[in-house]
């Protein structure tokens, strides 16, 4: 009973604990209880019964590690963004929860858009349009900490959730992605250049924090970053 109680904890610890017990049971109860309890059993059989308990723990071992592998493809399907692989917007809600639980000294939420992506999709197609995309999130993820998520929100709009930052380092990630998206992106022979405008905003006040507020005004930081932008083109 061990063994298939165990299983029920996912845990390949527990399982193979479980396993080696069942089998070292197994020889003590032959050996010193054999009258008692294996009065018709020979050895070969006793071998045979330890065969079994290997067999029942590799087999639960597997059904555990696909069981894992499954709830992880669920959770990605649930949680990621199927295009780019970055977070959705449910992820980055119970992100900013577990920060405020914490209660994290400083967030900050950056909201990226990229400039002309339309004009991406209706001249190169909506599959150059995907490439883009993807290659944004690669490059953007590559500047991050582990402990930071982006967050795809829809379209060409990106947001990341910082933490534990001071109040300096929202500017300085902007600068770095608008850096890093200076490299033109090449595919099927067409060299296509992106770029983006980026607006933040930061708070130490994270236990009042509100995550559709604090998109509103990263949102309206990056309107005006847009707009500065337009002003100096000309």
């Amino acid at each position: 009973m061990a063994l298939p109680l165990s299983a029920i904890y996912q845990s390949f610890r527990l399982i193979i604990i479980a396993g080696f017990a069942s089998v070292i049971l197994t020889l003590y109860s032959y050996f010193y209880f054999q009258d008692e309890i294996f009065p018709n059993v020979v050895r070969t059989d006793v071998i045979y019964l330890v065969l079994f308990g290997i067999f029942i723990t590799a087999f639960l071992v597997t059904f555990v590690h696909r069981i894992r592998k499954a709830n992880t493809e669920l959770q990605d399907i649930a949680f990621r963004d199927s295009l780019t692989g970055a977070a959705n917007r449910l992820l980055l809600k119970e992100k900013f929860q577990l920060l405020k639980d914490l209660k994290t000294p400083s967030i900050a939420l950056l909201f990226i858009d990229m400039n002309g992506f339309k004009r991406i999709n209706d001249t190169y197609g909506h599959e150059v349009g995907d490439y883009v995309l993807e290659n944004v999130a690669w490059r953007v993820n590559n500047l991050l900490r582990d402990s930071d998520l982006l967050c795809r929100l829809g379209g060409d709009e990106f947001v990341i959730l910082l933490s534990n930052i001071d109040h300096q380092v929202p500017e300085r990630i902007a600068d770095r992605i608008k850096l890093a998206l200076e490299n033109p992106m090449e595919m099927n022979d067409q060299m296509i250049e992106v770029s983006a405008n980026i607006g933040w905003t930061y708070t130490t006040n994270v236990s009042d924090a509100d995550l559709e507020k604090m998109l509103k005004e990263a949102d309206r930081a990056m309107y005006r970053s847009k707009c500065a932008s337009r002003i100096l083109d000309v």
